[in-house]
């Protein structure tokens, strides 16, 4: 598989649907984009709201930019509660195939119910053909003989499409020559 940014990936626009469709590797890899997800989200709202931005020291102000500059964390980060969702049913997935071995160490990753806020409103970019194409084009470029078998029209690609309000920097990072993990 290759290692790219830790990115949740949605071949079409719903949860479930895309849980399914996800190979063993692809779904644990989604499980630990998730908590990766939620884990640096919280770590900017806990920065904004338990500390004065003025007061920040050099560190706090370095970790809260790591985390923006990723390109999931901006990508959801208005909508952890969806996010949220989308673990549910990749955790529902996961459970109904059994995965061996690396499952058990996932599914003790607890969202602490405080990362979360807000009401189950899907995220905006839900929906976007050019986002779920790219994540297609992105499957289909790890594991051709796995996802060729849907009938994806997309040509293998490693270049994942960003809605508008992603930050360029975010994007650029994503777009980093990926590497082919062991």
């Amino acid at each position: 598989m290759v290692d790219i940014v830790r990115v949740p990936l949605l071949p079409v626009p719903d949860f479930r649907a895309s849980a399914e469709l996800l190979s063993a590797g692809h779904l644990r890899h989604n499980l630990r984009s998730c908590y990766s997800t939620f884990f640096h989200i919280a770590r900017v709202r806990s920065l904004n709201t338990e500390h004065d931005p003025r007061c920040w020291n050099r560190d706090m102000r370095a970790a809260a930019n790591r985390a923006l500059s990723r390109p999931e964390v901006v990508l959801w980060y208005d909508c952890q509660a969806a996010l949220r969702e989308y673990w549910a049913e990749l955790e529902s997935v996961a459970r109904l195939r059994v995965l061996p071995s690396g499952y058990a160490r996932l599914s003790k990753m607890v969202v602490p119910p405080r990362w979360v806020r807000g009401a189950v409103h899907p995220p905006s970019w839900l929906g976007d053909p050019k986002l779920h194409a790219s994540h297609r084009a992105w499957l289909l470029y790890d594991e051709p003989t796995q996802y060729a078998a849907h009938g994806w029209p997309e040509q293998p690609s490693t270049e994942l499409w960003w809605p508008p309000g992603i930050s360029l920097v975010a994007a650029q990072a994503a777009r980093a020559t990926p590497r082919r993990s062991k």
